[in-house]
């Protein structure tokens, strides 16, 4: 018999629609002043995930690549411009889908970012937007 499913997580995730407008602005270490904006799919304290369009340049990104997360954006307004180095961990493209996500990690998570995103976390949960 199959053994039952165990969550792996160690954070609390929250989700956002597109209607919300949640985007990560993201640098490109080495890449002098590359930058791009990508809508949030999900958020926790371990990492996010984002999506972008074949011709966004999804192509230049693969598992294993470096990215700094410096915006963070709700409908034209900044919640925050700390800088928290994050990592692609996963990557799902199919050839017949135009947006490809990346699941990515944070690497250094402290300090004011960390509080930010904790608090940032716990309204959406206390605002009854998202099931832990």
């Amino acid at each position: 018999m199959a053994e039952a499913y165990r969550e792996k997580r160690k954070h609390v995730r929250v989700y956002f629609s597109p209607n919300e407008e949640v985007q990560g602005g993201f640098a490109i270490p080495g890449q002098g002043q590359a930058h791009f904006f990508a809508p949030l799919l999900d958020l926790s304290l371990g990492g996010l995930n984002f999506s972008l369009t074949r011709e966004e340049g999804a192509a230049a990104l693969q598992v294993g690549s470096s990215l700094v997360l410096s915006e963070l954006r709700q409908g034209g307004r900044l919640l925050s411009d700390q800088e928290v180095p994050v990592r692609v961990r996963w990557v799902v493209t199919h050839p017949f889908l135009d947006h490809v996500s990346f699941g990515c990690e944070f690497q250094e998570l402290g300090g004011p970012g960390r509080q930010l995103l904790e608090g940032f976390v716990a309204e959406r949960l206390r605002a009854g937007r998202d099931r832990a």
